[in-house]
């Protein structure tokens, strides 16, 4: 038997290919999604299908378009036009009169064409079809899973993704063998392009053809499966009891596409012959071929494999059947795992099995299975391994209550110490396994036993390998037979085991490192703690996505017992991105060592380490004993002696006097909520800060390490922004509460020194933050002041959504100026909610402040605005740092109210003497007023709380320009340069101590950079190096003066920069008439003119009435007197 191939053309010139075979009356089948005529033809999915229709018929088939061999670049994809694809194919075949099968989705066209054409439809048969798409038709489970499947389409259509094996496999033919399997797998990737693939699943989701049925006058059979997960049983019974006189015919079958081995299908054959009246039926040469083939002999109690003798059987698997066996020579007892027939059946498969049982057999290691021996029996290969007595973990955690359906308060099946010791033994394992090289590829409870000694036992490392070479070799068999292949089929993973487990880079085929080991390790974790999978869902299509896209329910819902810190561990090992997760298991055993030793469950050592030590030999040299006797008394003396503090790891084992809180993790469900997080962080760290005695690090140096985990930890954090301690943790915030968990890190012996878990209602977030901070100053036995104390210990409620507003608006604050719109908004909207909220009305203050600084509005209209903030926050609270300094800042700026503005400023640093803000600003002031010592050790302090902070750094290299003190300057901005490369504003004071010492080459260099950072072209950075080359310096400044002239026409352009630019030109009186107009402006100008730049201005009688209208200090102590001589040499 052949088939014929043809092409026709469709109305609008789409080329459709269509196949006739078989003699007889005819069968036309509408087109159904994957379909290409060529490898369907032998495909053991849809051959037994052609053979027995065109035994006694003449059956044509066609590629709808986008598919197979008709054209796929096409415009029109739509029902519509799947319906003229089949009038084009009836007419070209020259029929007249035919049966009509309608297969899936081709029901549908089916359907429509039946009503459209009743006189040449004769017969109508629909088999697994619906009449309504996926989003026509209820549930929205079906809808979800749709969704689900479209998300797989885009990320592996057309390659080979282990997601699509699983998935579509499970989806259409779920009882299917190996070899259908993998020719499923191959149709998929053929039959069409990913952007149509998702055209088509798009437009199939859509078809409605439900008022159609009853308006079909032709005989119809409906037949469908009852328990088939592609398209529900419910599809088939609404269309045949809407179609007038339809036969519906149940089958017993799983799946969407009959196999020719399953009972279904004979039932199928026979329905549709009768109602055809031919005679269909399943061919019996076939089937006693199928009743010949040889079924894989195995042992029976008492054989030999090999010299061991078969005792019982323990399980089958997906990996092999396991036997209880007996060793003859060495007399133990083992367990024989015998192998699939395809694992080491040809040379090269024999020689890759030989190489990964070899390479799994030297893991020594107490938490990993042992493999003894590997061997072969009638021509199949087994592993003889250590037997073990207990149970997996599977099994322990299936006999648990459900914590998933437990009242309030259930635990997940294990205590937490009992979860602790196995998981720090698996990961132990792990961590020797990767260390030779070794990845699991399928970590699930089922493969991890736990004897009755309680330790755990990781199952078939090597195995995993193994079977994703077995399927190699399958694919490259039945690959063989397509001459259209496009590339390999199983580079680089197929799919193993349970799908739930599979990390996001199995699922979507990526070349697998150690990391996918821990992913699902994590999933482990998940279930040990609350007892069901991260990943359950009702089919593989929705696992998958929530693998690729969702995060698990929270495990603190489903176990409230669940120490936070394990949480979190769980949650880092679930990463989707394996750049985030953890990067070794060595990394996540340490972490739950950590939390043992925290929780005070420390053991001796674990059950693995006394496992591994039982190994070792039975009698030590005599010498090395009384050593070890010695120096057990030494350290006992030690220890009660005076050393107990220095090696028992409570707080005392140094004294810590500062600290970094690092950003608090976010661990939400919503990832928008890193806006709350990071505001939590701040609020702690200024609570904190309130304790004179200790030195907190600032919120912008810590957060340059949000998101990010040097390679050397906490010490590494630690000796960057030298700190004694680091606090650790996370915040989430969740239906009206919020949790905080923090953690106190010593910083040099890397112990953790305290960990608590707190959980309040949201209006009760203040008094939590003061609350943490106590506990934190109380385990640090730091010397906490009584007025300290008091502040501490206010006891505050604010409105929740006046709060989240707040740190909205706080959010969008710290990213100026480009936040300062949206802070605006949200802070505005805030002090609506909570007109009470003192911290709203400072932080308006300084948003309006910000806004005039940054030329986003005159400062003379934004400044009256920060005023009325000011007064309003004091009024509220005068106890707030963060109110004094930004009402020290508007006495500057706005009412030049120089001594009120330092009783601020230094209430502000009475206040929270950790905050690095009021410092800097601070001396900024004291530059202004001509004291520059103290500005600058002011400066410095503001570095120690903050070393890794933009402003800081850049405050003391501008307190040492002031203070002309040049070199050490261009040092410290160079220097804040390498660490913030970006920030506008130091390339600026750069360029200016770069001019005021003569390197104009580099003042100029630097003044290029600031240009490119702010988004001007190459052709700006150009022209001011011409402009430089022609006239030097004073060219430079000319093209800077026209420059600014050029922008100011489409934005606000501060006075006091003309006037800069106009003094250096050495036309005074130009320069002071800006400056006349920067003081009626407020421009910030005014409180820089202590700036070396206005010193050949300073004896100018002009400048001279300015300053005292300012009630400046009139001279610099230490003028530079060059600056007019440089200015002439411009």
């Amino acid at each position: 038997m052949k088939q014929e191939i043809r092409f026709c053309k469709a109305t609008d010139g789409v080329r459709i290919a269509y196949a006739a075979c078989g003699e007889g009356p005819p069968i036309i089948k509408a087109s159904n999604w994957l379909t290409h005529l060529e490898y369907e033809w032998d495909s053991p999915i849809w051959r037994h299908w052609i053979r027995e229709l065109c035994s006694h018929h003449r059956l044509i088939r066609y590629d709808e378009r986008g598919n197979g061999l008709s054209d796929w670049d096409v415009e029109d994809i739509s029902f519509d036009s799947w319906v003229r694809d089949l009038e084009a194919v009836v007419d070209a075949a020259g029929v007249e009169r035919f049966a009509l099968l309608g297969i899936s989705r081709g029901g549908s066209v089916a359907i429509e064409y039946a009503v459209r054409h009743p006189e040449r439809v004769s017969h109508l048969i629909l088999y697994g079809a619906y009449a309504q798409g996926y989003a026509r038709r209820p549930p929205s489970s079906e809808r979800q899973k749709r969704e689900a499947l479209m998300t797989l389409v885009r990320e592996g259509w057309g390659q080979d993704n282990p997601a699509f094996r699983q998935v579509f496999t499970s989806l259409f033919v779920p009882e299917a063998t190996p070899e259908q399997m993998h020719w499923f797998n191959e149709l998929q990737r053929i039959t069409t392009s990913p952007v149509n693939a998702e055209r088509i699943m798009k437009e199939a989701g859509l078809v409605d053809v439900a008022n159609r049925l009853p308006k079909i006058k032709v005989p119809t059979l409906v037949l469908h499966s009852v328990e088939e997960a592609s398209i529900p049983f419910e599809c088939g019974r609404f269309i045949a009891s809407n179609i007038p006189g339809a036969k519906f015919i149940p089958l017993m079958s799983k799946n969407h596409l009959l196999l020719e081995t399953e009972p279904a299908w004979p039932v199928f054959l026979s329905a549709v012959g009768e109602f055809l009246g031919t005679p269909l039926h399943a061919a019996p040469q076939k089937a006693a071929a199928r009743e010949a083939r040889p079924t894989p002999v195995l042992p029976s109690d008492g054989d030999l494999l090999g010299p061991y003798r078969v005792r019982s059987l323990l399980g089958e698997g997906g990996m092999g059947v396991l036997f209880r066996a007996e060793d003859t020579r060495l007399g133990r007892a083992v367990a024989i795992k015998l192998l699939p027939v395809e694992v080491g059946h040809a040379p090269e498969s024999r020689a890759r099995f030989e190489r990964e049982a070899r390479a799994a057999a030297a893991l020594n290691h107490p938490n990993i299975c042992t493999i003894y021996d590997i061997g072969e029996h009638h021509d199949r290969s087994y592993i003889v391994m250590e037997l073990l007595e207990g149970q997996t973990l599977h099994e322990r955690i299936a006999a648990a209550p459900d914590s998933a359906s437990t009242a309030t308060g259930a635990q997940g099946p294990f205590q937490t110490k009992e979860l602790l010791d196995l998981a720090i033994q698996i990961a132990d394992a792990l961590e020797a396994a990767h260390s030779e090289g070794i990845i699991h590829r399928d970590i699930k409870p089922a493969n991890i036993f736990v004897t009755k000694r309680g330790q755990p036992k990781v199952l078939d490392f090597g195995l995993a390998k193994l079977a994703e070479d077995r399927d190699q070799e399958i694919s490259s068999t039945f690959s063989q037979r397509n001459s259209t292949r496009r590339g390999p089929l199983t580079e680089p993973g197929t799919p193993l085991g349970t799908i739930s487990y599979m990390s996001p880079e199995q699922v979507r085929g990526e070349t697998l490192d150690t990391r996918t080991d821990l992913f699902s390790f994590g999933a482990v974790l998940y279930e040990m703690a609350t007892g069901r999978r991260a990943f359950k869902e009702a089919n593989s299509v929705l696992i998958i996505d929530s693998i690729l896209n969702r995060q698990p329910p929270d495990v603190l819902q489903l176990n409230p017992q669940a120490p936070a810190e394990l949480v979190r561990i769980i949650q880092r090992a679930l990463a989707k991105d394996r750049e985030s997760r953890y990067q070794s298991a060595a990394e996540i055993r340490n972490d739950l060592l950590r939390l043992k030793d925290d929780l005070g469950l420390r053991s001796s050592a674990p059950r693995g380490t006394q496992a591994a030590s039982a190994r070792g030999p039975l009698r030590w040299p005599l010498a090395v004993v009384g050593a070890l006797v010695i120096l057990s008394a030494a350290l006992a003396a030690a220890y009660f002696g005076g050393w107990r503090e220095k090696f028992s790891g409570g707080a005392g084992t140094a004294k810590i006097e500062s600290l970094a809180v690092l950003p608090l993790d976010n661990l939400s469900a919503d990832p928008e909520q890193e806006y709350f997080a990071d505001g939590m962080t701040e609020a702690l760290i200024a609570e904190l800060s309130q304790i004179r005695a200790l030195r907190v690090i600032s919120r912008t140096s810590v957060m340059q390490f949000k998101g990010k985990h040097p390679p050397g930890g906490v010490a590494e954090i630690s000796e960057r922004l030298n700190v004694d301690a680091v606090v650790e943790g996370s915040v989430r915030r969740s239906e009206g509460r919020v949790e905080i968990t923090a953690q106190l890190i010593h910083a040099e012996s890397d112990r953790h020194l305290w960990a608590q878990s707190y959980n309040r209602e949201l209006r009760d977030v203040l008094s939590l933050q003061s609350e943490v901070a106590r506990a934190i100053a109380r385990e640090i036995r730091i010397t906490v002041t009584p007025e300290e104390e008091k502040r501490l210990a206010r006891t505050q409620t604010v409105n929740p959504e006046a709060h989240e507003l707040y740190l909205k608006g706080l959010y969008f604050l710290q990213r100026a100026p480009q936040g300062l719109p949206k802070a605006h908004q949200y802070l505005q909207e805030s002090a609506a909610k909570d007109p009470t909220y003192a911290p709203t009305y400072a932080a308006l203050c300084w948003l309006f402040m910000h806004m005039g600084n940054w030329n986003l509005q005159p400062p003379a209209e934004v400044l009256p605005k920060a005023r009325a903030a000011a007064l309003r926050a004091l009024e509220l609270d005068d106890s707030l740092a963060e109110t004094r300094a930004a009402l020290a800042g508007l006495k500057m700026t706005y009412d030049r109210d120089w001594p009120g503005a330092e009783r601020e400023f230094l209430r502000a640093i009475e206040l929270n003497p950790g905050l690095s803000q009021p410092r800097v600003r601070y001396a900024w002031y004291l530059s202004l007023m001509g004291r520059h010592d103290e500005a600058i050790d002011q400066a410095r302090k503001a570095v120690e709380l903050s070393p890794l902070a933009v402003d800081e750094s850049r405050e003391l290299g501008r307190a040492l320009y002031m203070a002309r003190r040049f070199d050490e300057a261009i040092r410290q901005f160079q220097s804040t340069l390498e660490v913030h490369p970006t920030d506008v504003l130091t390339h600026i004071a750069l360029v200016r101590a770069y001019f005021l010492t003569g390197k104009h080459e580099e003042a100029l260099k630097t003044y290029q950079e600031s240009l490119v950072i702010r988004g001007a072209g190459p052709e700006v950075s150009k022209s001011v190096e011409v402009a430089f080359r022609k006239g030097g310096m004073k060219g430079t400044l000319r093209w800077a003066l026209a420059f600014m002239n050029q922008q100011a026409k489409s934005r606000r352009v501060a006075p006091g920069d003309f006037a800069v630019v106009y003094c250096l030109l050495g036309e005074n009186e130009a320069a002071l008439d800006w400056l006349d107009k920067a003081y009626d402006e407020y421009d910030s100008w005014m409180f820089q003119l202590e700036d070396p730049l206005w010193d050949p201005l300073r004896s100018h009688p002009r400048f001279l009435a300015l300053l005292r209208r300012l009630q400046l200090p009139s001279q610099s102590p230490n003028p530079v007197g060059d600056v007019t001589q440089l200015r002439k040499g411009t």
